[in-house]
């Protein structure tokens, strides 16, 4: 068996992962991004993408859980390279100091 370490997730969510170039967090973990594409997983923040017929991702879990980009109202889970038209939650900007 390959032995490998993915490290650990780049969010507090661990559910939660962005497409490259999307969040600096994320792309220092490419192996996750590889693999969640690999899956057929949509990325945080993204509908799931139809490739051709009959092969949909199926929907980011945090998405999922939340509804689509709900997760970046939680400032350890929001991007760093791209806006996202979620606020931030009070209790986010207190604990994160309000990085929107």
């Amino acid at each position: 068996m390959a032995d490998f370490d993915l490290g650990e997730f780049p969010h507090c969510d661990s559910s939660v992962l962005h497409a490259p170039g999307e969040c600096e967090h994320c792309d220092l973990h490419p192996g996750w991004q590889a693999l969640r594409g690999a899956w057929g997983i949509a990325f945080t923040g993204h509908e799931p993408v139809e490739h051709h017929p009959g092969w949909r991702e199926v929907p980011c879990p945090s998405d999922q859980r939340r509804g689509t980009g709900e997760a970046h109202t939680w400032g350890g889970n929001r991007p760093t390279n791209v806006e996202v038209p979620q606020e931030e939650t009070f209790e986010s900007r207190v604990m994160y100091g309000g990085w929107a």
